[in-house]
């Protein structure tokens, strides 16, 4: 099997927690797989919907509030938030 990270937010991680144990599975990459094999078996045409909703509105439009989170969580290297500052204040969606 290949190993991938997904982060999730603070109530998504509830909800696939208690889903998890709610309905029996070990753990919550069980829980992950098997509701994959039920998308790609019984509803595969929700897949071309995805367009519709993947991107979310960011909760602030602020770049720097938005650099200064990330830098705070110390979860991202130097370079990754540098490169993101760069393309954050590029950007014409983003407040100056």
């Amino acid at each position: 099997m290949k190993n991938i990270n997904v982060n999730l937010t603070k109530e998504q991680a509830k909800i696939v927690n208690e889903a998890t144990k709610k309905y029996g599975f070990a753990n919550r990459s069980e829980f992950f797989r098997s509701l994959l094999r039920y998308i790609f078996m019984y509803s595969p045409s929700i897949l071309k919907k995805l367009d519709s909703f993947v991107f979310e509105e960011p909760p602030t439009k602020d770049a720097n509030k938005i650099i200064a989170e990330l830098e705070a969580s110390g979860r991202h290297s130097e370079d990754f938030i540098k490169s993101l500052a760069a393309g954050l204040r590029k950007s014409n969606y983003f407040k100056k």
